[in-house]
């Protein structure tokens, strides 16, 4: 998510004004370190302050801080502010006055949903309480419990199901009403797995309970907790459940070809599926009838995905997006897969041994037609390993091969922007489904190249990323408002300049405006950032704005990576994997900045161009990449020549012209980092 300064500078004057009445209200409620959570008081002086800085009321109406007539839009209440990794992401309001709860208007640019105190997540906790509301959270969160809140029960936030889905118990604290109830119900329903359900007396919550009975009571609501499971997996024919099956890998099949439509053919053919109308191993009529309807799709080389089979399935759209919503792994395909088969090979049995039982009673029976039949039951036992290697042939392969090349016919050649690199692309650069390689030497140019390369592509409207786990918003910005504005690197840095340049602080706002109407491009600027938070807000962009291509700026800074100390190689080359794995799933392209070691002084080359062999040296860059851009600026390494072109050398590309000594020389300019096409191109 990106760091909001005006939602923080609000937070911290919120909570500078916490009133004597607000800290009372708040311990009468059981809240005794306000601080701790940033409590603030809406003191309805916010709009007068923020205009004497320089902002003007019609600009917080838009922001949803005040109304159109100036007032505040929060008044006289608790300001409760929602952090994730200490950033303020959002805010929400408990009036004093009116008791009632409010959150910043939708159309807001700080508006978002999520659950209260996230950071609950970071420590991977074995069980967790999901509450209703903030109070109730910290209620919990200050006896040492892992809780997390939802804004209201009307508001349960989307895009947290896979951090959701690693927790061991998640217990169900809503209030015991009836709204209480529905928000439980959507909550299990969208995790798509069963819960444990607090048993509160009628009209309490979690808040209530803990005031008048204490925390010691609320143990034992803990053990007589009862199992809440999804609606999904209840179904009215008593004749199915007293079968072998199992309800929740049909599903977790449905939900994961939807996700991910690539795995079809990986599914049927683990499954032996040849057939559009072999719907064996799905007994339930909901999963069962959406299976036919992928089946069919399938078979007549039409696209499988969510909107295709809404469109055509026979099972109400509410029932494909509750399945849709559902959080199912994709690693854990092998058990879905054995577990259908299993159940089905035991509804086999069953029904074979009903017919050998027919066969025995009647008259005409033989001894020898009941071996045969017999040992045809037999034969029908033997395990099978479904997850065998896949091997592509018959229609599998006519699919596949044909899906992909429709999917190349379809594809928009996007490229970097560059005349000169772009000729000597086959597929473009942002190529889906692949990863690219920018690598260089300290000081180089890596962040100053992606700059180039932010600032080209959203020109031509694509949705960029920039991850930098490394460096912060300042020093991101400083890079891109120097290349899109091309005014010098430096200048950024002069605090003198910028106190008394007031047409050099117009320009930047002017284009931090600009790039936030008119691109599609998020930052996330986060120094602590894991690869596990790193797919997470993915996910989240991906659902907003279909994302293109992916920046990490540097890979090694990962948090995974920084602290792996002598793992440090196995960490890179597993990332590595699980980037590819993402690039797929996502369908997106991911390009990864890479810091190659300087060269020691008994070590230089004569030019000091970095080449595959140095990229190897730290782990499988070069074996999973699909593109190797490697930089080289000589006058950075030889005084004695101007500085003023970047040599990008195309070290590797799997379907086109590539090698260490293929070179693209671009003009550069050291004072605004700007890169452009040169006239004498080198090869």
């Amino acid at each position: 998510m990106l760091f909001n300064k005006l939602l923080t500078d609000v937070a911290i004057y919120y909570e500078s004004v916490l009133s004597e009445s607000a800290k009372a209200y708040l311990f009468g409620r059981g809240i005794h370190n306000p601080s701790q959570w940033r409590f603030g008081y809406a003191d309805n002086k916010l709009t007068q302050r923020l205009v004497t800085m320089g902002l003007t009321v019609e600009e917080l109406y838009n922001k949803g801080l005040c109304n159109e007539d100036g007032t505040d839009f929060f008044r006289d209440g608790i300001v409760i502010p929602y952090i994730l990794d200490n950033k303020v992401q959002t805010l929400r309001f408990r009036s004093l006055k009116e008791k009632q709860y409010l959150s910043l208007k939708k159309s807001s640019p700080l508006y978002a949903e999520l659950f209260f105190n996230l950071d609950a997540l970071v420590s991977n906790p074995s069980s967790l309480f999901i509450c209703e509301g903030e109070f109730d959270t910290v209620m919990l969160a200050q006896a040492g419990y892992s809780a997390i809140g939802l804004p209201g029960s009307q508001v349960i936030p989307f895009g947290f199901e896979q951090e959701l889905g690693k927790v061991k118990n998640i217990y169900l604290a809503t209030d015991a009403d009836k709204a209480g109830e529905d928000c439980a119900r959507v909550l299990v329903n969208r995790l798509g797995r069963t819960c444990r359900r607090l048993k509160l007396p009628e009209g309490y919550d979690i808040t209530d309970f803990i005031l008048k009975f204490g925390y010691d009571f609320f143990k034992s609501l803990i053990q007589e907790s009862v199992d809440y499971e999804p609606d999904l997996f209840k179904y009215e024919f008593d004749d199915v459940k007293q079968i072998p099956a199992s309800y929740q890998s049909e599903v977790a099949i449905i939900n994961l070809i939807l996700k991910s439509p690539h795995l079809t053919t990986t599914i049927l053919e683990q499954l032996g599926i040849h057939d559009e109308k072999d719907k064996r191993y799905f007994c339930n009529p909901i999963t069962s009838s959406l299976f036919s309807t992928i089946l069919s799709l399938y078979f007549k080389y039409e696209p499988i995905d969510l909107a295709t089979v809404v469109d055509v399935a026979s099972v109400p759209k509410t029932r494909i997006i509750e399945i849709f919503e559902l959080c199912f792994e994709e690693r854990n395909l092998p058990t879905y897969i054995t577990n259908l088969v299993k159940a089905y090979l035991g509804r086999d049995c069953i029904d074979r041994s009903r017919r050998i039982l027919e066969y025995g009673t009647k008259k005409s029976a033989t001894k020898e037609g009941l071996e045969n039949r017999i040992r045809e039951w037999q034969d029908c036992i033997v395990q099978t390993n479904p997850m065998a290697t896949n091997v592509l042939r018959g229609e599998y392969l006519i699919r596949e091969r044909m899906l992909q090349v429709q999917r190349r016919m379809k594809r928009k050649k996007i490229g970097t922007g560059f005349q000169q690199i772009d000729r000597l692309l086959t597929a473009g650069f942002v190529v889906r489904g692949e990863m690219s390689v920018i690598g260089g030497r300290p000081r180089e140019g890596k962040s100053a190249f992606k700059a180039n390369l932010i600032r080209n592509l959203c020109e031509m409207g694509c949705c960029v990323v920039n991850v930098s786990p490394e460096q912060g918003i300042d020093s991101e910005h400083n890079r891109l408002d120097s290349v899109s504005t091309g005014m010098p690197l430096k200048d950024f840095f002069d605090s003198e300049k910028l106190k008394t340049n007031n047409d050099f602080y117009e320009v930047v706002q002017k284009n931090i405006e600009y790039i936030t109407k008119s691109w599609k491009y998020h930052l996330l600027p986060s120094r602590d950032i894991t690869f596990s938070g790193l797919v997470s807000n993915l996910e989240r962009i991906n659902e907003q704005s279909k994302i293109d291509v992916v920046f990490i700026d540097l890979f090694d800074k990962l948090k995974e990576i920084t602290q792996a100390g002598a793992e440090t190689r196995y960490m890179i080359d597993y990332l590595l994997n699980e980037c590819n794995i993402l690039a797929r799933k996502m369908d997106i392209h991911i390009c990864l900045l890479h810091q190659i070691k300087r060269l020691s002084n008994s070590n230089k080359k004569s030019d000091s161009r970095p080449t595959l062999e140095d990229l190897k040296e730290s782990g499988r860059f070069e074996q999973d990449s699909y593109l190797v851009f490697l930089l080289h600026r000589r006058g950075l390494h030889f005084k004695d020549e101007p500085d003023d072109t970047m040599d990008v050398i195309l070290a590797k590309q799997k379907d086109g012209i590539c090698g260490d000594n293929v070179a693209i020389t671009l003009d550069w300019s050291r004072e605004t980092l700007i890169l452009s096409d040169h006239e004498d191109d080198k090869m």
